[in-house]
């Protein structure tokens, strides 16, 4: 009950303060371990549970079971595109054109293909093959799996200028022909167009489907709702042209191994034409209109215009000149012989003709010759910028017969 050395009353074993400091360092050190052990065990559980769940065969299953249900949320956690999480538009008609049976049964079969190579060691997808389970970089000991999709690019092509919106994906330009909206995922994509002309705005919609591992090529040209095209007649080549005094392109195309010249695509109206073609002074213009339907028509040609009218008739008047003053002459009825060069180029060979019938003309022999006066027609054409053919009539017989003259064109005047 007392210390020998001391003399201090002596308590129980159970109330010493030295043995009940190692009790609780004993009990510590227990629980520690305890909870090391339920943390290691704990880990490893969720290591387990997760790869389990994780693994590729449960990756392809959930992959599956999210296509058929359309469930976007869960696709977009499954999916990759060249590295990159797809959007929800992508992954909306990449889940529309899996679900037809027959792309179901590929993409299936594509996916136990790709298990089959995992298996084997492999991580890459088979030739021919779009779809494939790959393994991503693990964290530590926990594995990760995705589905991998091959992408390929949509190819807009059309009028430049052209604003090609696809779902909320963004929009796209038309520069050089083209406008290219890259590694796009297999599906069906909406898209809306819109081009601003002279004439007013054209809008349109459509959609593109993105075939697997085929590039997607959509010509939007005629996709504009209430668009029109104008051919021109084959025989005019216009430098230029104006509709309703608004300039435009002149554009070429071809169709059956011919070539054509049109203006458009504009909004379907009448439209008056006016088409600048290359002349021996310089230019001259055609009048037209066109029809107010949409799609395709060519342009109705109704004549020429004032300033090239008041061109050709000097040009006919010259011709008028010459014929008029050679009937007389044939008649005997022209005062001075030397009359009928007036209007005529020195040195033409017209010119020389009219001389040599000059010099052998004797007075006296009346030829019973009658002049009609040649009428302009409305109608002409130029073959080259050196050359061109004015048509004129007898005024008797407007219709018939219709006589062409060839009238050349040199060092600023016509002979």
């Amino acid at each position: 009950k007392f210390c020998p050395y001391c003399g201090a009353i002596l308590t129980n074993k159970e109330n010493n303060p030295i043995k009940k400091q190692q009790k609780r360092s004993n009990r510590f050190g227990l629980v520690f371990s305890i909870v090391i052990i339920l943390i290691v065990i704990f880990v490893l559980s969720a290591v387990f549970l997760y790869n389990h769940s994780n693994n590729a065969s449960a990756v392809v299953n959930k992959f599956e079971s999210a296509l058929s249900d359309s469930n976007y949320k869960l696709l977009s956690s499954l999916i990759t595109v060249n590295g990159r999480k797809p959007d929800i538009v992508e992954v909306q008609a990449f889940c529309k054109l899996a679900n037809e049976s027959t792309n179901m049964q590929d993409i299936q079969s594509q996916l136990e293909n790709s298990l089959q190579s995992l298996k084997s060691g492999l991580n890459i997808p088979s030739d021919g093959n779009y779809i494939s389970v790959v393994k991503n970089k693990s964290f530590l000991i926990f594995n990760s799996y995705s589905i991998s999709i091959v992408p390929s690019n949509i190819v807009f092509s059309g009028p430049n200028g052209t604003v090609v919106t696809l779902g909320n994906i963004g929009n796209r330009t038309i520069n050089g022909g083209s406008a290219i909206f890259p590694t796009m995922i297999p599906g069906e994509y909406t898209y809306s167009i819109e081009l601003p002309t002279i004439l007013g705005a054209l809008s349109g919609s459509g959609i593109a489907t993105v075939e697997p591992l085929k590039e997607c090529d959509v010509d939007i040209s005629t996709k504009f709702s209430n668009s029109a095209f104008y051919k021109i007649p084959s025989d005019i080549q216009p430098k230029s042209a104006l509709l309703n005094n608004n300039t435009v392109d002149v554009k070429s195309g071809s169709s059956a191994g011919s070539s054509y010249l049109y203006l458009g695509p504009f909004p379907a109206g009448a439209y008056n034409v006016l088409l600048e073609i290359p002349a021996p002074w310089g230019s001259a213009e055609y009048t037209g209109i066109t029809d107010n339907s949409a799609g395709w028509s060519t342009i109705y040609i109704t004549g020429i215009s004032d300033s090239t009218y008041e061109k050709l008739k000097g040009i006919a008047n010259v011709i008028d000149t010459y014929n008029m003053n050679d009937t007389l002459l044939e008649r005997n009825e022209l005062p001075y012989p030397f009359s009928a060069l007036d209007g005529l180029e020195v040195g033409s060979p017209i010119y020389i003709d009219e001389e040599k019938r000059i010099s052998k003309f004797s007075y006296g022999n009346k030829l019973s010759d009658k002049y009609f006066q040649m009428i302009l027609s409305s109608k002409f054409f130029s073959s080259n910028g050196s050359e061109i053919k004015v048509v004129c009539a007898e005024n008797y017989a407007l219709s018939s017969p219709v006589f062409v003259y060839t009238v050349h064109y040199k060092d600023g005047k016509f002979y």
